[in-house]
């Protein structure tokens, strides 16, 4: 039996919390989640229908990962905050697949998946663009996610976002550091440079989000307010 550490403890908590989150915010009705916590030391996430609803296995080597990430990267007093969030973009990008109805395409979902694991399948026609579909469905997901884990844009917000916009460019940069290290074939996931411009375009965009909604220019910040918060997130870095 292998010892349960502080950092699985922190992913279990981690995950139970981003769950309820999502199920307060389900647009739907509430759909069954189940999370299943793996003691697989490799980095597994993979989302699939259930008999009753869906099922989320997240194997523990995924916080261990994660923490042997920013043992090397981040000062100690905000590591325990940046697992938080970058498993928060974790659940909700998976969870974001059952929204956005992308089960429709295929039988599953999943992160870092190796070569010899069982491959999803996606059931699109014409088959030539099946290879460009989990891209797509994927970048779908992520926006999803990043609205759900940013939130809105409100004055004062910046080092906030800073933050968790960092949280999550961490979280994709391991990702594809995952899936290059487990030779895998077939790779459904974006490159992290693609996700990481989709994300500090949805960053920047934050502040004129609501004007953009309501149009209604008097809606947005006045240009010292929109340099201030610039300035703060300039410093995104995974």
């Amino acid at each position: 039996m292998q010892h349960t550490t502080n950092v699985d403890r922190n992913l279990d908590m981690a995950l139970k919390h981003w769950l309820c989150v999502e199920k307060q915010d389900f647009d739907q009705p509430i759909v069954p989640i189940q999370i299943e916590t793996t003691s697989d030391l490799s980095f597994q996430v993979s989302l699939s229908s259930a008999p009753q609803g869906f099922l989320l296995r997240v194997s523990i080597g995924v916080g261990r990962q994660i923490d042997e990430l920013l043992n090397r990267a981040i000062n100690q007093s905000s590591k325990e905050r940046t697992m938080h969030n970058m498993i928060g973009f974790v659940v909700l990008n998976e969870l974001a697949h059952i929204a956005l109805g992308h089960f429709e395409f295929s039988n599953g979902f999943g992160i870092a998946h190796r070569s010899t694991d069982n491959q999803i399948s996606f059931d699109v026609k014409p088959y030539d663009k099946c290879l460009l579909v989990p891209k797509c469905l994927e970048m779908q997901a992520d926006h999803e996610a990043l609205e759900e884990l940013l939130g809105t844009y409100q004055e004062g917000s910046a080092y906030d976002v800073r933050e968790v916009a960092s949280a999550v460019c961490g979280m994709m940069v391991l990702i594809e550091l995952e899936d290059t290290k487990n030779g895998a074939q077939g790779r459904t996931h974006p490159r992290a440079a693609t996700r990481i411009f989709q994300l500090l375009g949805h960053v920047a965009e934050m502040p004129l989000v609501r004007a953009q909604v309501h149009h209604d220019t008097s809606l947005i910040p006045t240009g010292e307010e929109l340099q201030a918060y610039r300035r703060r997130t300039a410093s995104i870095r995974a």
